[in-house]
């Protein structure tokens, strides 16, 4: 007696991978609906360049298109990166896999390894990660020019907060900050009409061309420094650049003296 017939219709993501039903090969690549396949568990694999074999099994019965879909995973090869500095972050398109020294397993094909360190210019290289066999990358990082009016907070600890200031002060602790650029001067008000205009107008006493900016939300401050291609500071990163790193009061030392600022009573 013969085994009755059936359609399969198998699909995969991606499209264009080759199908075998029971270890044969069909000839035929997804999408595709077969003819003529034998009733009862049938065994469905594909096969595509550098993807993971993917296999399911499907129960075929006559009088119905039976349906098998299958999600085909990329291959991975083993990534080395080694960079000069250490301790840099390493990107593989836009996923972070770790930092230098690293090993990791990353997708096979071709790839772009971003290698990024503050104080450092990025690093790119497009590769074309080999499943089988180790690929290696040395990055060698260049020091980035301090941009134009700001000044470069090194990499380290400082010690931030007070234990007689408001509660959102406390407690003081040691925190760790990787080196960031700040502006050196506030930004005057030339600077931000070009900008836009302050909520709140403060008087004709802040108003004057070269003087910080005030009254200004904090919404239009990050409006603002994303207008410059930048941004706000963390209160942290804020905190280190006028304090220092020594646990300070004021950023001279712990003892007032206002003639080390420019305020109400000398201007």
């Amino acid at each position: 007696a013969s085994i009755p017939k059936a359609e399969l219709y198998v699909s995969s993501d991606p499209i264009g991978a080759r199908v075998f039903i029971d270890g044969r090969d069909t000839g035929k690549e997804t999408p595709v609906l077969l003819e003529g396949i034998s009733t009862g568990d049938r065994r469905v694999h594909t096969r595509k360049g550098d993807y993971m074999v993917a296999s399911t099994t499907v129960s075929v019965r006559r009088g119905v298109i039976n349906r098998a879909k299958l999600k085909l995973e990329v291959l991975k090869g083993r990534l080395k990166v080694v960079s000069d500095p250490l301790e840099a972050d390493v990107f593989v398109g836009k996923e972070r896999v770790g930092r230098t020294p690293l090993i990791a397993s990353v997708p096979g094909g071709a790839r772009v390894i971003r290698v990024v360190k503050p104080g450092y210019k990025k690093f790119e290289r497009k590769m074309n990660i080999s499943v089988r066999r180790s690929n290696r990358l040395m990055a060698v990082l260049s020091v980035a020019p301090i941009p134009p009016g700001m000044v470069k907070v090194p990499a380290g600890w400082f010690v931030m907060g007070s234990e007689r200031g408001n509660n959102d002060e406390k407690p003081r602790r040691r925190v760790y900050l990787d080196a960031f650029y700040i502006d050196k001067y506030p930004v005057t008000n030339t600077r931000f009409w070009r900008f836009g205009r302050p909520d709140y107008n403060a008087g004709a006493k802040f108003n004057e061309a070269r003087q910080p900016v005030v009254g200004v939300t904090w919404f239009q401050a990050r409006d603002y420094c994303a207008s410059v291609g930048k941004r706000l500071p963390t209160e942290a990163e804020r905190e280190k650049a006028a304090r220092g790193v020594d646990g300070r009061k004021y950023p001279w030392g712990n003892q007032w003296d206002g003639s080390k600022m420019i305020w109400r009573e000398n201007s």
